[in-house]
């Protein structure tokens, strides 16, 4: 069921002009590449699709740790996000609201930093952005008017497992030096007789 659920989102996400992302497009673009590729890998996909997802981590976290791009895809899944809706489809898109509020709690960890810095835990930002625009483009398709009622039905259950799945959850922090020093000092008392139960 997950599988279905992550092939309408990356459906959803591909069924919006490109065009439509704006200023979001560059970054947006990256991160739905990394978060395809996770799905492709955690199916047991080809060889090299646990490299990719490195890489494309890279490339996503080069736009991301910039003010103007990171702000561009908050503002673009909160465009697609809209207004709170009415029934079912309300719980997707609280999920992804409140998402969004937990990311602006660490931006500031991210934008600005040296992405060389921030990379060990880089792909846990860009899983985070993507799975909040598709759940957004997911919620925004299950508002269409034009479809009929069974099939928006399916599409707010998508969406609804969607953000259920991917967009709750702790914030992603980026892996700063307070970061890496409190790890440190995890593993000296873990490694020191009486200090940890």
């Amino acid at each position: 069921m997950d599988r279905v659920v992550t092939v309408l989102g990356a459906r959803a996400w591909h069924a919006l002009p490109e065009a439509s992302h704006g200023r979001a497009r560059r970054a947006a673009r990256r991160a739905v590449a990394y978060s395809l590729a996770a799905d492709v890998a955690s199916t047991g996909g080809p060889t090299g699709a646990r490299s990719d997802c490195w890489v494309l981590t890279v490339h996503a976290l080069e736009l991301l740790t910039v003010a103007a791009h990171f702000d561009a895809v908050t503002d673009r899944t909160r465009e697609l996000l809209g207004s709170a809706p009415e029934g079912r489809l309300l719980a997707a898109w609280q999920m992804v609201n409140d998402g969004l509020a937990v990311v602006a709690t660490t931006r500031h960890e991210w934008v600005g930093a040296d992405p060389a810095t921030v990379a060990a835990a880089g792909w846990v930002l860009v899983d985070r952005m993507s799975r909040l625009l598709i759940a957004a483009a997911l919620i925004a398709q299950a508002r269409s008017t034009v479809l009929p009622v069974p099939t928006v039905e399916l599409l707010v259950n998508a969406a609804r497992r969607y953000a259920w799945n991917h967009v709750r959850g702790p914030a992603p922090e980026a892996a700063t030096a307070n970061h890496v020093h409190r790890s440190a000092d995890l593993v000296r008392a873990f490694a020191t007789r009486g200090i940890l139960p």
